[in-house]
């Protein structure tokens, strides 16, 4: 899993930080040039303090030398201060939504469910491969969660994601507090209702963000979405192999071009069919590394063995034709067949009581083999299916002897 979305939110976050400083030091440092030029009699406090724009437009920025002074110690900060705020849990929420969405790109498999998605059949079949299906989904899921509020949020990824937010070093009703005080800034203009007082045993009726507020409120988000990325991170390492991924196939073919054109074939909008399914070649590529100079073509394509044989086969069939030059192609991953196990259920429960404790050692399914006068291949078979069967895999190591050939 790529790394853009925490990456994105620190450089949000270093950057809001670095603006409220910044702004700080220019206010302070603006004030004491006003206050010193009143001293020295080139201003007069009570004339107005005018600001001229790059278009040459006058701003009145404050009425007199001395309101100018106090709006730059404490109006201009507080007010810098809220919106720095405001931006800030945006931020946040952005990053949710980001964790989620780069979760669902290496984890479709968490979103399934039977919930039914309606779309008109002029949009399927206008659509040019299934990742615009995906798309769709996504953004349907991640509307309805933008949609929410911060503990429709934190469901969200307890249910569906498997997170638990409340496992954060930093407190959730913390987060909550600043969700519902940036609420009050939006909407009242800082004024608080009785939810909010009552909520937070507030007494104040108008709410600000002070500078110290601010600062720790930067300081625990950065905390946060750490401990999310890293639990985000986690769902993906610990996750088992889906049955997708094993059934995944690979190939990588080589071939050159024999016009100057890009071969019918490898243009991704290509289409064919698979069995009974419509596939295309967008779907399947995974990448496509082009030699200009030498008009040689590598390309490697995943996807189930039913496309990706059709497809070898529909490229093999035009190389013969003399289309382009097939110089390679190479089986990179290709799932071994299961095979069937054969035996006599009474052999099966001899073989598991004849195998010795794990781990076992290299070869154990010819020693069986041997034993049984099986083939190895049945051998290996009964193996895997009594590692799969509960009741047989609890008889290995019963009455196991040591070269046994009688059993």
């Amino acid at each position: 899993m790529g790394s853009a979305p925490i990456q994105k939110n620190f450089l949000e976050l270093e950057r809001l930080n670095s603006l409220y400083l910044t702004a700080r030091f220019a206010f302070d440092q603006t004030r004491k040039s006003v206050r010193k030029k009143i001293r020295k009699g080139e201003i007069d406090p009570r004339d107005p303090i005018i600001l001229i724009s790059e278009n040459d437009q006058d701003h009145v920025c404050a009425s007199s030398g001395h309101r100018f002074l106090s709006r730059t110690k404490y109006q201009f900060p507080r007010y810098l201060r809220e919106t720095i705020f405001v931006r800030l849990i945006s931020a946040l929420e952005v990053f949710l939504i980001n964790v989620a969405r780069e979760i669902f790109l290496h984890r479709r498999d968490i979103f399934h469910s039977d919930q039914r998605i309606t779309f008109p059949q002029r949009e399927i079949l206008s659509m040019k491969s299934i990742t615009e299906i995906w798309s769709k989904v996504l953004n349907s899921e991640l509307r309805k969660l933008q949609n929410k509020g911060f503990k429709e949020t934190v469901k969200f990824y307890d249910r569906i994601l498997g997170i638990d937010i409340g496992n954060s070093p930093v407190s959730i009703r913390l987060i909550q507090e600043m969700h519902d005080r940036r609420h009050i800034l939006v909407h009242r203009l800082g004024n608080t209702d009785g939810q909010y007082r009552r909520d937070y045993g507030e007494t104040q009726k108008i709410l600000s963000v002070h500078e110290d507020y601010l600062l720790n409120s930067i300081s625990s988000i950065k905390y946060f979405a750490e401990f999310l990325w890293n639990q985000a991170e986690n769902v993906l390492k610990e996750a088992q192999i889906r049955k997708e991924h094993k059934d995944l196939c690979i190939e990588e073919i080589i071939i050159e071009t024999l016009s100057g054109g890009t071969p019918t074939l490898i243009d991704p909008s290509y289409h064919f069919y698979a069995k009974d399914s419509i596939v295309c070649l967008a779907d399947i590529i995974e990448s496509t590394v082009v030699d200009t100079e030498k008009s040689i073509i590598t390309i490697k394509v995943s996807g189930s063995e039913s496309s990706i044989k059709e497809y070898m086969k529909r490229i093999t069939r035009a190389a013969n034709r003399g289309k382009f030059i097939l110089h390679s192609r190479k089986r990179i991953r290709w799932p071994q067949r299961k095979t069937r196990c054969r035996l006599e259920d009474e052999i099966i429960e001899s073989i598991a009581r004849n195998l010795p404790p794990q781990p076992w050692p290299k070869g154990i399914h010819k020693e069986i083999a041997t034993a049984k006068n099986i083939s190895n291949t049945q051998a290996s078979a009964a193996i895997t299916k009594i590692l799969e069967d509960s009741k047989l895999k609890a008889l290995i190591g019963e009455d196991y002897k040591p070269n046994n050939t009688t059993c």
